[in-house]
């Protein structure tokens, strides 16, 4: 298509909601163009990939915080990471204290170090 053809596509997509189809005959709905762009083998592994993926990470974090953390508590001195926080302002009078939660980081962090290690092998 040369330059005036293609601005010319671009008008009649613009007007009518459809795309142009320069070798004339039907033009796919938007909801048809979707349909044949999801059923490509590699949109639905992407989909399969993601949910294997969030599940695996959930698989992660229990794995972390209920067997690696507590041995590793333990060989400090019997401490429970989940637990551990630095107290900004102490609770008064029903309101919440406001703490900074480094042992729920320091478990996430070591999620964040082993999630992509199976995918590195």
């Amino acid at each position: 298509m040369n330059r005036e053809q293609t601005r010319m596509a671009l008008v009649y997509t613009r007007c009518t909601g459809k795309h142009f189809n320069p070798q004339g005959g039907k033009s796919m709905g938007m909801m048809q163009e979707f349909k044949k762009f999801a059923m490509r083998g590699n949109v639905m592994d992407m989909a399969v990939g993601i949910i294997i993926g969030g599940a695996f990470g959930k698989i992660v974090s229990s794995f972390v915080a209920d067997v690696i953390m507590p041995p590793i508590g333990l060989l400090i001195g019997g401490v429970d990471f989940s637990d551990l926080a630095m107290t900004l302002k102490v609770a008064v009078d029903g309101a919440a204290a406001v703490t900074i939660n480094y042992g729920k980081f320091i478990q996430t962090v070591l999620d964040f170090v082993i999630i992509p290690l199976p995918f590195s092998w």
